[in-house]
């Protein structure tokens, strides 16, 4: 068998803690629970993990970062998950400054997304538009619902580098009516 180190065999109610040259608690277990503490005293969950002041919590493999997650800025304690691939951030997840971004295909419902956004119920086994962007598949009816309150209009807009309305799709709730547009006028309603 193989040799090995045991502190508190008895399971006494003891806390073990190692000290490095700047920190007095770089590695703590609370006796009370088994706890962890990395950079803390008084370890709240199974791990707890305090930067002191630094700005992230990295993970590395073979010298390469492959995830970071941490405080957004350091201080103002907005939390902040990045993932790496090949040392380029691909995916970031802010908690809430609303920037958050993925450097690739998002699937949800799937894990092989065929375009850039996929949202997939279930398989309908539908070939995909070669400039599709954003697809919604299910093997069943399917709906894209846009709900707005009764006194306001839902849009579908069509844009290019002149203007961001030249053609629309609109449904206005308050008299029910559903009217085209082209050039930036009403076409039909």
């Amino acid at each position: 068998s193989q040799d090995m180190v045991v502190i508190n065999e008895d399971s006494a109610d003891v806390d073990f803690r190692v000290e490095s040259d700047n920190d007095t608690h770089a590695l703590f277990i609370q006796g009370s629970d088994g706890n962890v503490g990395i950079g803390t005293n008084n370890p709240s969950s199974s791990l707890d993990v305090s930067v002191g002041g630094a700005d992230y919590i990295t993970i590395t493999n073979g010298g390469e970062m492959i995830g970071r997650i941490g405080d957004l800025h350091g201080s103002n304690k907005i939390g902040v998950l990045e993932l790496f691939s090949d040392q380029v951030k691909s995916t970031r997840l802010v908690g809430d400054t609303g920037d958050n971004f993925f450097l690739g295909q998002v699937g949800i419902g799937t894990t092989s997304p065929d375009n850039l956004v996929h949202i997939m119920a279930s398989d309908a086994s539908a070939p995909t538009y070669s400039h599709t962007i954003f697809k919604i598949e299910e093997n069943d009816h399917t709906a894209l619902q846009i709900s707005t309150p009764a006194d306001k209009i839902g849009f579908i807009l069509f844009g290019d580098g002149a203007s961001a309305t030249p053609g629309q799709i609109a449904y206005t709730h308050a008299t029910n009516d559903l009217y085209f547009a082209t050039a930036g006028s009403e076409r039909m309603r």
